[in-house]
């Protein structure tokens, strides 16, 4: 699973789901983007054409969707919302957390992965 929410590491062991690129995707900090970016260069095209998506939106901590583009991914074209709760966060009002699902074949989206990667949109 690839967590956007930059603060919930937690939520995906909850998920039984494993964490790809780093145990914790740290968002909401200068750099944390391109943190990101290169903690899942050194992930396979395959592992990221099978993870699932945890999305915060309006959260200070998420990481941009621009993190899923330089994967050759679309958050609204290419994976499909499976779920919604709500964030309890203790600094601020609490939010919705999203689960999405890969919708494409692991050969359509690693292809794609591959393409972004040789075209340099890391």
């Amino acid at each position: 699973m690839i967590d956007l929410s930059g603060h919930s590491p937690g939520m995906l062991y909850a998920l039984s789901a494993t964490s790809i690129g780093q145990p914790w995707t740290v968002g909401g900090y200068p750099g944390s983007l391109n943190l990101a970016k290169e903690a899942l260069g050194l992930v396979t095209c395959s592992d990221i054409a099978q993870a699932w998506i945890l999305t915060e939106p309006g959260a200070p901590t998420q990481i941009p969707d621009e993190l899923l583009e330089s994967l050759g991914g679309d958050l609204d074209r290419d994976y499909e919302l499976v779920a919604t709760w709500n964030s309890e966060n203790y600094v601020a009002a609490s939010r919705v957390q999203m689960l999405w699902k890969p919708l494409r074949s692991i050969i359509e989206a690693s292809d794609a992965c591959g393409k972004a990667r040789s075209v340099g949109l890391r």
